[in-house]
């Protein structure tokens, strides 16, 4: 009998915190049982047992990630009944960047209505940072850790020319979300008629 190395894939892009599914997928040639052992950078994360079948057996493992990151997953697996004769194909590495949930800057130019888009983001299970009209990023390497940009309701005054052109090799460059939400002062109100990110 011949098995295969495990195959492990996720079942969805892995995230930080709640439990997501590892598929672990083992081929053999005929029947028997086999313990297999998931590892996480190096600790263990959950063993199972398979009865093998011949053809294609799968095996699924419930992990938990806390924080986000590259992470390495490794499936070794030793027979426990039946034979093994391809010993050298019994375990399977796979890594997979795991993410936490999606930062998003928030620039409100009206702090007083700040609460209204804060509610809706952090339901949506956004991890939002909120500032006032003077908080836009002076670098791009400020806006390196943020999945979106979201701007509400920010006059033009307050963001310089420079300001627009790092928000734009954000978008290009880091393939960063750009927001541009309306009130009294965005779009042509806010003076944005002829600027740069217009």
């Amino acid at each position: 009998r011949s098995p295969s190395s495990p195959a492990p894939r996720s079942s969805s892009r892995a995230s930080r915190s709640p439990t997501s599914s590892s598929v672990a997928r083992v081929f053999s040639t005929t029947g028997g049982k086999a313990s297999l052992t998931l590892w996480q950078n190096a600790f263990k994360s959950g063993t199972e047992t398979l009865e093998l079948e011949p053809g294609l057996n799968e095996v699924t493992f419930k992990t938990e990630v806390f924080e986000p990151g590259f992470r390495e997953f490794k499936v070794d697996m030793r027979i426990t009944e039946g034979e093994d004769t391809f010993k050298a194909n019994n375990s399977f590495i796979y890594s997979a960047n795991v993410r936490g949930k999606p930062r998003v800057l928030y620039i409100e130019g009206e702090m007083r209505s700040r609460h209204y888009l804060e509610r809706a983001l952090r339901g949506e299970n956004f991890d939002v940072e909120t500032r006032g009209p003077y908080g836009l990023p002076t670098s791009l390497k400020e806006l390196e850790g943020f999945d979106l940009l979201l701007v509400s309701d920010l006059a033009a005054l307050y963001m310089s020319d420079g300001q627009m052109r790092i928000i734009e090799r954000y978008v290009r460059e880091l393939g960063g979300g750009f927001i541009m939400a309306g009130g009294e002062s965005s779009f042509g109100p806010g003076g944005y008629y002829g600027a740069y990110i217009e």
